[in-house]
C-alpha cells in the first residue's frame, strides 16, 4: 500500500503544477495493478514458502517417529532375548542340578556294594555297571 501512496503523492505534486486539481480516481489504473500484483507475487511466494517449511516439520517429525518406533522395538526384542538367554541358563542350571541330586556319590556306593554276579567285581562309578556286565549275564536277562 505504501508504493501505491507514494505513487499518488507523486501525482498530487504534479496536480499543483499542471492540471489545478488531480483526484485520487484518475491514477492511472495500469501502475496500481503494478504494485498490488508484485504484492500478490510476494504473499504467494511467502505462502508456498511457509507451506513448504510446515511440510518439512511434518515429514522430520514423522520420521523421527518413526525412528523412535524402531528403536523402541529393537529394545524390547533385546530386552525379550535375554529374559529368553536367562531362562535358558536357569532350566539348564535346574536340569544340572536334577541330574546331580537323583545319583550322588553315596547312592552309587550303595547301589553297587554287592560285587556284579558273572564278573565278582564292585564298579566304581555310577554307570560302570555298564562295562563290567559280560556276554553271559546279558544272555541270562533275555531268556
Amino acid at each position: 500500500m505504501s508504493r501505491i501512496k507514494a505513487v499518488y503523492q507523486r501525482f498530487k505534486r504534479l496536480k499543483r503544477f499542471l492540471l489545478g486539481c488531480f483526484y485520487w480516481d484518475s491514477v492511472v489504473r495500469s501502475v496500481v495493478s503494478l504494485v498490488k500484483k508484485k504484492k500478490k507475487k510476494k504473499k504467494k511466494k511467502k505462502k508456498k514458502k511457509k507451506k513448504k517449511k510446515k511440510k518439512k516439520k511434518k515429514k522430520k517429525k514423522k520420521k523421527k517417529k518413526k525412528k523412535k518406533k524402531k528403536k523402541k522395538k529393537k529394545k524390547k526384542k533385546k530386552k525379550k532375548k535375554k529374559k529368553k538367554k536367562k531362562k535358558k541358563k536357569k532350566k539348564k542350571k535346574k536340569k544340572k542340578k536334577k541330574k546331580k541330586s537323583r545319583c550322588s556319590r553315596t547312592d552309587a556306593k550303595s547301589r553297587y556294594s554287592e560285587p556284579l554276579p558273572d564278573t565278582d567285581t564292585v564298579p566304581r562309578g555310577t554307570f560302570a555297571a555298564k562295562r563290567t556286565f559280560s556276554l553271559n549275564s546279558l544272555r541270562r536277562l533275555f531268556s
